[in-house]
């Protein structure tokens, strides 16, 4: 048997990407940790970040040292921008970027030579490879939709994932039949920019959700990033009435300066995020609110950031995802003048972890007292851990078993974390992975 290793940085994308390709390995592979030996190791990287791209390229180094006569794939963003010279570098086998992923099971049946492997992203019309996918969480994640057509100032995504494409409604519902018939309970919906899902062909991103909630066997849906100008009623309404689509948000905030909002090419403005926030809760007992954050953006003065932390506050979110700005390539933002000193980004970067930290643990406080469905995904400690519906992660005592939803009462809470305290034996009973 020939032994393969994965390491995947970045978005859950990238994490759909390697298990669509778990899923379509020759049958004398098997898996390993990417600490061990391996035969094969592909590095699934991310170049969202000058510091992320870096870090895929380590990881390709190590496995090259780990074991110099192993076949190491570098693929993902980082593999569509720049990072060829690992090859020189003796680091790489294989450069294959996100237009040619197919290619990567060509490599492991060794019908193609050592080189790189891209296509022209930009005249992509089609999402190549969708379904067949392997996880080892108990969380099932789909990939409905790629690119993104916006092209932000700072963004080097259009330019890594090529212009928005996605899989028709009937196959996304046919896949879902086929991770729930499996005995999964709860399917992450995820795409670059899910509110451009559909658009080719006339479909939208509403009337997938309206299908979804359609089907009372699908347990549990939860949604990823979306835009603030993306959040319509109708939209908030067919997730109220929804049997499965969990009331977890996560908005593409960026900054609370509109300002800053019209210089990132961002197609909505601070009022829309308090209006599109405001709805949320008025819709929603109970709901978890997450935003993306950048730090240090060219041109963010004291003042514009002291406003951001401020509103983030006052709008009284669940949690911040904060990255610190850095230069892309192609991204114009790059060519900036006004740019952010390194030092001054820290500090403020180092504010933002510690109001997301706050914000956190008052969000976990603010569900003391309160019933919640939580999915078990792992023994932690003294405890079992999942995530509730509202994405509050929660420690559970007693027998309870992986991959089954429980009914638990938040009876404290420390840091980021529910304590909880069965109330139910289990509800929808399924296959344990």
């Amino acid at each position: 048997m020939k032994k393969i290793a994965f390491h995947t940085l970045g978005c859950k994308v990238n994490y759909y990407d390697e298990t669509w390709i778990r899923g379509h390995l020759p049958e004398d592979f098997i898996e390993v940790s990417f600490k061990e030996d391996a035969d094969f190791y592909i590095v699934n990287s991310c170049a969202v970040t000058k510091k992320a791209q870096q870090e895929s390229r380590r990881y390709a180094h190590q496995a090259k040292k780990r074991n110099p006569f192993a076949v190491v794939i570098y693929t993902g963003c980082g593999a569509e921008i720049g990072d060829d010279d690992l090859i020189d570098k003796g680091w790489a086998d294989y450069v294959v970027g996100t237009s040619k992923k197919e290619n990567i099971l060509k490599i492991l049946r060794g019908e193609v030579p050592p080189g790189i492997y891209r296509d022209e992203l930009r005249s992509l019309k089609e999402l190549k490879c969708f379904g067949d996918t392997i996880f080892t969480t108990t969380r099932a994640f789909l990939k409905i939709q790629e690119g993104c057509d916006l092209m932000c100032t700072y963004c080097v995504v259009p330019y890594t994932r090529g212009k928005s494409r996605s899989v028709p409604i009937g196959r996304v519902i046919e896949e879902m039949e086929k991770i729930f018939s499996a005995g999964y309970k709860e399917v992450v919906i995820v795409g670059i920019h899910l509110g451009l899902y559909g658009k080719e062909r006339g479909e939208s991103f509403e009337k997938l959700l309206w299908e979804i909630s359609r089907r009372k066997r699908f347990l549990r849906v939860r949604l990823t990033s979306l835009d603030p100008n993306e959040v319509s009623e109708r939209f908030l309404k067919i997730i109220l009435d929804s049997p499965n689509i969990v009331p977890h948000f996560h908005l593409s905030f960026q900054t609370g300066c509109d300002i800053l909002l019209k210089k990132m090419g961002r197609r909505y403005r601070v009022r829309d995020i308090v209006r599109v926030v405001d709805k949320i809760y008025r819709f929603f007992q109970n709901p978890s609110i997450g935003v993306d954050v950048i730090v240090g953006f060219p041109g963010e003065t004291e003042k514009m950031f002291e406003r951001t932390r401020q509103l983030l506050l006052d709008l009284g979110v669940s949690y911040i995802h904060p990255f610190t700005y850095s230069d892309r390539p192609y991204a114009p933002s790059s060519t900036f003048s006004d740019k952010v000193p390194s030092e001054i980004k820290h500090e403020r970067m180092k504010e933002m972890k510690r109001i997301d930290r706050m914000l956190r643990e008052k969000w976990a406080m603010a569900n003391e007292g309160k019933v919640l469905s939580v999915l078990v995904e792992e023994k932690k400690d003294n405890g079992w851990f999942g995530y509730a519906e509202n994405y509050l992660p929660v420690l559970t005592g007693g027998k309870l078993t992986p991959n089954m939803i429980y009914k638990v009462k938040v009876i404290a809470s420390k840091g980021r974390f529910g304590y909880g305290k069965l109330i139910e034996t289990g509800e929808n009973p399924g296959i344990s992975i």
